[in-house]
């Protein structure tokens, strides 16, 4: 028998040992029995969990359960970065018009006054984005949607008001 592990860690120094592998090993009795065809190659961890013949162990069950957790919260958790990093990156866009929009607007003005008034909608689209992470976050869901409904609704309001500042400069 073969066994091979992929992204082992050694647990008294923590580092990681990108593969692994041991060969000639002997396969436990209990196991070749729940096998009907004997395989010699390869054993697929999957097949001995399937077989009706192995039952996991209460503790193995719970700590499956614990990893799929895990699996499921990391996949949320990249999906709110991913989504994050992407609308603040295409706010950027909407925030440079705004501010723009607002130097012609307010020309007669402070010099400062166009440039704090161009702040607010960066600071609305920046609460968009943590707010919509921590309700990516929130374990109940289980899913990333509604915090990345957040999310993209912040960058949805800045290109409404970029639109609308840009109207009102056509009008005039």
């Amino acid at each position: 028998m073969y066994l091979q592990l992929s992204n082992a860690q050694v647990l008294e120094t923590g580092q990681s040992v990108i593969h692994h592998a041991a060969g000639d090993l002997a396969m436990p009795e209990s196991i070749r029995r729940t096998l009907h065809p004997p395989q010699t190659g390869i054993l697929n961890l999957q097949s001995l969990v399937s077989n009706p013949g192995f039952a996991p162990s209460i503790q193995l069950a719970s700590l499956q359960k614990m990893l799929e957790k895990e699996i499921r919260r990391t996949l949320v958790d990249i999906t709110s970065e991913i989504n994050s990093r992407l609308v603040f990156g295409i706010g950027c866009i909407p925030m440079i018009l705004i501010g723009i929009g607002l130097g012609i607007l307010k020309r007669g003005g402070h010099l400062l006054s166009a440039f704090g008034a161009s702040c607010v909608p960066g600071a609305v689209l920046i609460v968009a984005i943590i707010s919509g992470k921590q309700v990516a976050g929130n374990t109940r869901w289980g899913e990333a949607t509604p915090g990345v409904l957040i999310m993209w609704a912040g960058l949805a309001f800045l290109l409404l008001l970029a639109a609308g500042i840009y109207a009102r400069l056509l009008r005039h």
